[in-house]
C-alpha cells in the first residue's frame, strides 16, 4: 500500500495513542528521533512530528511493513499530513 494510502487511515485515536505510549514509556521517543524544528503539542507536553506520525501509520495499518524515516519527509509533508488527520481539534498546536 502507497504512503499516502496509509496515511488516509490515520485517525485521530492513532495520534492520541501514539502519544500515550509515549507518556507512559511504553515506546519511548529514541535519542535521533526528537524534533528538530516543528513539534505536536498536546497539554503543554511536545512530541517529535515525524515520529508521530510514522508510529500512528504503523498503528493505523499494522499488517503492512514499517514506515522508516527514510520513506518520507518531515517539515511540509509531515505538518500537511498531520493537519489533514487532525482537522481543528483544539487540542493540538504544531509549531
Amino acid at each position: 500500500m502507497k504512503l499516502e494510502a496509509r496515511i488516509a487511515k490515520v485517525k485521530v485515536r492513532h495520534i492520541l495513542a501514539v502519544i500515550h505510549e509515549i507518556r507512559t514509556g511504553d515506546v519511548p521517543v529514541p535519542p535521533r528521533r526528537e524534533a528538530k524544528r516543528w513539534k505536536l503539542w498536546m497539554s503543554r507536553q511536545r512530541y517529535p512530528t515525524k515520529y508521530v506520525l510514522g508510529r500512528a501509520i504503523k498503528l493505523a495499518t499494522p499488517d503492512e511493513d514499517d514506515v522508516l524515516p527514510s520513506h518520507y519527509s518531515g517539515g511540509k509533508f509531515t505538518l500537511n499530513a498531520l493537519k489533514e488527520i487532525l482537522g481543528t481539534d483544539s487540542r493540538f498546536k504544531i509549531r
